[in-house]
């Protein structure tokens, strides 16, 4: 298992940056992350291979678990981490009922491979769930923190974003987009109420950077200023880029 050390308290405060979700269901959902790191010589298959055989175990409430590989992150989760878990429930009582079954059932199996921490729960906005659906068994996605300017709120966030999508779906990329308001996890001052992240997940390991270039090269860029490039409602930061693989879908 990786070393934890202090840097950790500075990976909290960055954490709403993984706030992560892919193959959004229609309306809002509930997402639950966890953040792990591999026990002895166990490996992220390992992980697959578990959260595969566990698809038909009876577990309620859950409609899908995901693990994300880092590509590019900030480098304090690699020095601490391997892999983070992603789980979805079409609302909180589900997820409640899956904590437990979960401290009933399936905690000392998994532990044996993993030790995880969080979880850090959010609410989930698909902003476009109409868009070309991950249907594969792994794909990439990215991700980026935000915090909301002065007056605006997650509605004008919502409707900014709606309108990116809709202008990439004009352009042939139709991208999945959806935003992320965390409800329980560590906070930093206030930020519980201004911050939120927006990702992206392609249908295809490929697509995600067929949209990037859509939007970084090519006669399409002088036309951006259609829709104010600079997000008006919030500032964000750099984004980070996952590889996520299946573990089971309901």
């Amino acid at each position: 298992m990786k070393r934890k050390s202090l840097i950790l308290v500075f990976f909290f405060i960055l954490l709403p940056q993984f706030s992560m979700a892919q193959t959004m269901p229609a309306g809002n959902n509930v997402m639950a992350l966890q953040l792990c790191s591999l026990n002895d010589n166990n490996t992220v298959q390992d992980v697959i291979s578990f959260f595969n055989d566990a698809e038909n175990s009876g577990s309620p409430g859950i409609g899908m678990a995901h693990i994300r590989e880092p590509i590019a992150r900030w480098g304090v989760f690699e020095a601490n981490f391997d892999y983070i878990m992603a789980y979805y429930f079409p609302n909180y009582s589900a997820y409640g009922e899956w904590l437990t079954w979960v401290q009933d059932n399936a905690g000392q199996e998994y532990s044996r491979i993993a030790t995880c921490v969080g979880s850090y729960v959010s609410t989930n906005y698909g902003v476009n769930p109409d868009a070309s659906p991950y249907e594969a068994n792994t794909t990439y996605l990215d991700v980026r923190n935000c915090t909301l300017r002065e007056g605006a709120d997650r509605n004008t966030a919502i409707e900014w974003h709606q309108q990116w999508a809709q202008y990439g779906n004009e352009l042939g990329t139709d991208l999945q987009r959806s935003l992320q308001f965390r409800i329980y996890g560590v906070f930093q001052n206030d930020e519980g109420s201004s911050m939120y992240s927006v990702t992206r997940v392609g249908a295809t390991p490929v697509e995600l950077m067929e949209h990037v270039d859509t939007f970084q090269f090519g006669e399409i860029r002088p036309s951006l200023d259609r829709i104010t490039a600079a997000n008006p409602n919030a500032a964000c930061d750099n984004g980070t880029l996952w590889r996520s693989t299946v573990g089971f879908r309901r």
